[in-house]
C-alpha cells in the first residue's frame, strides 16, 4: 500500500491571502492549498512537499449585495444549504447542488473552492455555477483577476490556474422574481457519485421561457451547456410537445464517456428524461418565486419536496 503524501515535510497556516500566495510561489508547485482536505486525504503524490492550511484566511463567508451573492472559497456545502440568500437564487438551484454533495459529514468539509478547482466529473457545483453564469475571482502574485464560469470550466481549472494562484471567491448574480431553477443528480444512492447531473435556470414570462440555461455534468469530463436545447426553448410556450422535443434532442446530443456503472446508451436516454424533468421543475419554481414577490405565501410543490438525487429516471 502506498503512503499518503510520502514527500510531505512542510505545513503552513498563513493568516492572509498575500502570505499564502508568497508561500505557494516559493514552493514552485510543490506546495498545495489545504481546505476541506477530502481530495488530498488519499493522495499518494510524490510531488507535494508542503501544505497550506487555509483555515485562517477568513474566506468562509456568504455576503449579499444588491446585485449578487459573494461566496468565499472556504465556505462549505453546509453553509450554502442553510443560507437564505442562496435559497432565493433561481428557486434554490445552487442550494440543491450543495445538498447533492455526499452525506452530511462530507458537506461539512467540502469547500466551494475545492469543489470547483478539483473538478471531478461528478462534481455538483460547477454544473449549477455554469447555469447561473457565475464569476470566479482569483488572486496570485500578479494580482487579482476574474473569470467567467464558462471560461473557468472550459478546461480543467488546474490547467489555467498558476501554482501561485488561489480561488478566493465566487460571485453569483441575483436572479429576477420571474426566474426559477432546478438541479437534479442521478445516482444509485443520494450519497453516491453522480452518473449524471443536470441544472436548468430559466425565466417565466407568461407561457413562454426566456433566458434558458441548461447544463449537464458527469456525462463527460467537463460540464457543458445544451445550447441547441436552450435555443429550442427560448421564447417558446412550454407545452408537452416542446418538452418531448427537448428530451429527444438531449438524448441525441449527449455522448457519455464509458462508465462501469451504466451503459452509455442508457445514460443518453436518462439524460433526456432528466433534462425534461429539470425544465418542468425550474418552470414550477419560477411560478413560486413570482408568487412570493407578489406577496402571496410560498407553498412547496411536490417537485420542491422531492429529493433531487438518487433513484431511477
Amino acid at each position: 500500500m502506498q503512503q499518503i503524501l510520502p514527500k510531505l515535510t512542510e505545513y503552513f497556516r498563513p493568516r492572509s491571502v498575500a502570505t499564502a500566495i508568497t508561500l505557494l510561489s516559493k514552493g514552485k508547485g510543490r506546495r498545495v492549498p489545504l481546505a476541506g482536505g477530502t481530495s488530498l486525504a488519499l493522495s499518494t503524490s510524490r510531488k507535494i512537499t508542503g501544505l497550506l492550511d487555509l483555515s485562517d484566511l477568513k474566506l468562509r463567508y456568504i455576503k449579499e449585495s444588491q446585485r449578487s451573492i459573494r461566496i468565499g472559497a472556504t465556505a462549505v456545502m453546509k453553509d450554502l444549504c442553510k443560507h437564505a440568500a442562496v435559497d432565493r437564487v433561481a428557486g434554490g438551484v445552487l442550494q440543491q447542488a450543495a445538498h447533492a454533495v455526499g452525506a452530511t459529514p462530507t458537506r461539512n468539509l467540502v469547500t466551494v473552492g475545492g469543489n470547483i478547482v478539483q473538478l471531478f466529473f461528478w462534481s455538483s457545483l460547477p454544473v449549477a455555477l455554469l447555469a447561473l453564469d457565475a464569476t470566479i475571482r482569483i488572486q496570485g502574485k500578479s494580482g487579482r483577476r476574474s473569470i467567467s464560469a464558462a471560461a473557468f470550466f472550459r478546461s480543467h481549472p488546474k490547467r489555467h490556474l498558476a501554482f501561485h494562484e488561489l480561488v478566493t471567491e465566487v460571485v453569483v448574480p441575483k436572479t429576477s422574481s420571474s426566474c426559477g431553477g432546478a438541479f437534479i443528480k442521478f445516482a444509485r444512492t443520494h450519497t453516491g457519485y453522480a452518473m449524471l447531473n443536470v441544472a436548468c435556470v430559466l425565466e417565466r414570462r407568461g407561457r413562454a421561457c426566456h433566458n434558458v440555461r441548461l447544463v449537464i455534468g458527469a456525462a463527460t469530463a467537463l460540464p457543458f451547456r445544451l445550447r441547441k436545447v436552450e435555443d429550442l426553448l427560448e421564447n417558446a410556450p412550454l407545452t408537452p410537445s416542446l418538452l418531448e422535443q427537448a428530451k429527444s434532442m438531449t438524448a441525441q446530443i449527449v455522448k457519455p464517456v464509458a462508465d462501469m456503472r451504466a451503459d452509455p446508451e442508457y445514460r443518453k436516454e436518462v439524460a433526456g428524461v432528466l433534462v425534461k424533468r429539470a425544465i418542468q421543475e425550474a418552470w414550477a419554481r419560477a411560478a413560486q418565486t413570482q408568487a412570493v414577490s407578489g406577496g402571496r405565501k410560498r407553498r412547496p410543490t411536490a417537485s420542491r419536496k422531492r429529493k433531487s438525487s438518487g433513484g431511477t429516471a
